[in-house]
This record gives C-alpha cells, sequence and structure tokens, in this order.
C-alpha cells in the first residue's frame, strides 16, 4: 500500500506511522486513528479540498460512478465509508475502545478504500 501512496506523501505518511504502532501493538487508538487520517489526507489531496472525510462522501461515490462502477458496490464502499467513519468518531476519537482485532480489521478497510480509488485511476472500473 506504502508504493500506491507515493503521490499522495501526507497519506503515505499516516500509513506507515499506522503500521510502524500495529507493529508494536501498544497504540491501537492512535494507529487507527492514523489510518483515518492517512484516507482523510488522502481525499484532501485527490479532491483538492479541505473537507473532513465525512464530507467527502458525495464526491467518492460520484467518482465512482463515473468510473463505472456497479451501483451495488458504489454503495457498499460509501455505506461501509461511513460505518468507517462511525467507529473511528465513536470508538477512537471520544473514547479508546477499539481492541487489536478492530484495529487490524480498521487497517485492510482502509487499504481497500484507498486501493479502490488508486485503481480507478488506471482504467474504468
Amino acid at each position: 500500500m506504502l508504493g500506491w501512496l507515493d503521490a499522495y506523501p501526507k497519506a503515505r505518511e499516516q500509513y506507515r506511522e499506522a503500521l510502524r504502532l500495529l507493529l508494536h501493538g501498544d497504540r491501537t487508538r492512535k494507529a487507527i486513528d492514523c489510518l483515518r487520517l492517512s484516507l482523510e489526507l488522502f481525499c484532501k489531496q485527490r479532491y483538492q479540498n479541505e473537507k473532513s472525510l465525512e464530507n467527502q462522501f458525495s464526491l467518492i461515490g460520484s467518482e465512482l460512478a463515473d468510473r463505472g462502477l456497479s451501483a451495488e458496490l458504489r454503495n457498499l464502499y460509501t455505506t461501509l465509508l461511513a460505518y468507517y467513519a462511525k467507529f473511528n468518531n465513536e470508538h477512537v476519537k471520544h473514547d479508546d475502545s477499539a481492541n487489536a482485532a478492530e484495529a487490524d480489521f480498521a487497517l485492510y478497510l482502509t487499504g481497500s478504500f484507498l486501493r479502490l480509488l488508486l485503481l480507478s485511476d488506471r482504467e474504468t472500473l
């Protein structure tokens, strides 16, 4: 994933920090926060705005539609993204209740969110 983020240095740095924290296993909350920030910084650079992650959902959905992604997968993506943001807000930002399994899931989910958008740069989906 880090190589895929070369054109997005701020997002790459946060993703790298999340990996480092997860490898050490002692900063679950911070790691999940870094993953979310990585995705948010990626979107800010990609869409050339300063919107929060939650305010990027419609732009992402529109882009995926323009790239030919099926309505079902677009809806799945944006629904998962909304729950991802809600989880982060409730269990990371305002609480410290996330566990290692949730951090691992957040890592792979963040990578999947990023990867689909990056793949859309290369081809029509």
